[in-house]
């Protein structure tokens, strides 16, 4: 056995979906480390992790995010199938009980994703002729959280080429698991208060204005 293995041969070697791998090592039950933006498990960690009999006691719920738009709707898992996406971290200071807390959170940007899935095209630049400036400017996302919670933003503001507004698809705060906020989470840096962030994220919607 290498020294170091991947999460599909540790989902292998566990007869578990790649899914529960990521999900047990965003909860911090199985050590890994990072290899050029993949994870990389050490067989001495897989070892302990079977010795200790962890995963009868606590297998992870496996969870979902939902992407629908116009003629289509995608369930992917969450986060595992958002990690092969490019990823980034952004800062976000948001108000709490005990003041401002500032906290540091890795995932995709929202219009990345979108756009990775088909949900959305690269906006021209206004001008540029065609009818995709108008579709972006008319389009929203809407985002939904399992507490009920619903939070909209438009495409416009996301698009690099307009507002420039960085919305992360977050899997990890400051380092680790986001814990009862997650899986995943919808982080709005610019919104001071966190009005639009969504714990447990699990559908966004793509609509067009009429």
């Amino acid at each position: 056995m290498p020294a170091t293995l991947r999460p599909s041969e540790v989902a292998r070697a566990l007869n578990v979906s790649r899914f529960t791998v990521y999900a047990l090592i965003h909860r911090g039950e199985l050590p890994a480390i990072r290899v050029g933006g993949q994870y990389r498990i050490e067989a001495s960690a897989l070892a302990s992790f079977r010795e200790a009999g962890r995963l009868g006691v606590h297998a992870p719920v496996a969870a979902e995010l939902v992407l629908r738009g116009p003629g289509m709707v995608r369930a992917l898992a969450a986060p595992g199938d958002l990690l092969a996406l490019p990823a980034t971290t952004l800062e976000a200071m948001h108000g709490a009980s005990v003041g401002f807390q500032r906290h540091r959170y890795h995932g995709v940007l929202l219009h990345t994703l979108l756009v990775r899935h088909g949900l959305v095209t690269e906006a021209p630049l206004p001008g540029g002729g065609g009818g995709g400036c108008s579709d972006v400017v008319r389009g929203i996302v809407v985002a939904r959280g399992r507490d009920g919670r619903a939070a909209v933003l438009s495409l416009a503001e996301i698009a690099p080429e307009y507002g420039r507004v960085p919305a992360l698809v977050a899997w990890e705060r400051d380092g680790g698991p986001l814990g009862d906020d997650g899986p995943i989470q919808l982080v709005v840096p610019s919104d001071g208060l966190g009005g639009r962030g969504i714990h447990g994220l699990e559908s966004l919607e793509v609509q067009t204005v009429a």
